[in-house]
C-alpha cells in the first residue's frame, strides 16, 4: 500500500475531510467579518488537530470519537463562553472528565443527584453549572471506585482550574 495500514490511510483521509471542511467554511466567514464564528471554526479545528494527533499516536478511535463530539458539543450554544481564559478552560476540563468517566465507567448521566458532579444531566443547559467547579457525587464516586488510577486522574483534572 502506498499510504501504509488501512488504519493510516484513514488518518490521511479525515485529515484531508476535515481541512476541506476548515477551507470551505473559513472563506465565507472572513468575508463576513464574523469574528466570533470564526474563533468558534478555529476552535473546532483545534479540537479536529488533536484528535487527528490521538490517531496518528494509536489512541483508540472509539474513545477519540468520544472525546471530539463531546468536547464540541460541550461549548456549542454558550454564549456567555468566552474564546479563552480560566473559566473556559474549566468548562472544557469538566466536559472531557464527564465524557471520559461515561466511558471508562460505562455511566449515562444522571438527573438527580448533585448538581456539581460532572455526570449530572444538565437539561436546562445551564451556564453556570457547567462552568462550575465540580465534583463526584458519592453515589458516582462509588461506582467509579474500581477505575484506580483513573478516577485518581479524572479528579485531578477537575481540580486543575480553580
Amino acid at each position: 500500500m502506498i499510504w501504509g495500514t488501512a488504519g493510516r490511510q484513514h488518518t490521511w483521509l479525515a485529515i484531508g475531510a476535515r481541512s476541506f471542511a476548515l477551507l470551505s467554511l473559513v472563506m465565507p466567514l472572513i468575508l463576513t467579518n464574523n469574528q466570533l464564528l470564526l474563533l468558534a471554526l478555529l476552535a473546532i479545528g483545534a479540537i479536529w488537530a488533536a484528535v487527528t494527533a490521538g490517531e496518528l499516536l494509536g489512541i483508540p478511535g472509539t474513545l477519540l470519537l468520544v472525546l471530539d463530539a463531546a468536547l464540541i458539543g460541550s461549548v456549542a450554544g454558550f454564549n456567555q463562553l468566552a474564546p479563552e481564559g480560566p473559566q473556559t478552560d474549566r468548562v472544557v476540563a469538566n466536559g472531557m472528565v464527564s465524557t471520559l468517566a461515561g466511558f471508562y465507567g460505562n455511566l449515562d448521566s444522571h438527573a438527580k443527584g448533585s448538581k456539581e458532579c460532572p455526570l449530572f444531566f444538565n437539561g436546562q443547559r445551564n451556564f453556570e453549572d457547567v462552568a462550575a467547579r465540580q465534583q463526584f457525587d458519592k453515589d458516582c464516586r462509588k461506582k467509579l471506585k474500581g477505575l484506580g488510577a483513573k478516577l485518581e486522574a479524572l479528579d485531578a483534572l477537575l481540580n486543575v482550574f480553580p
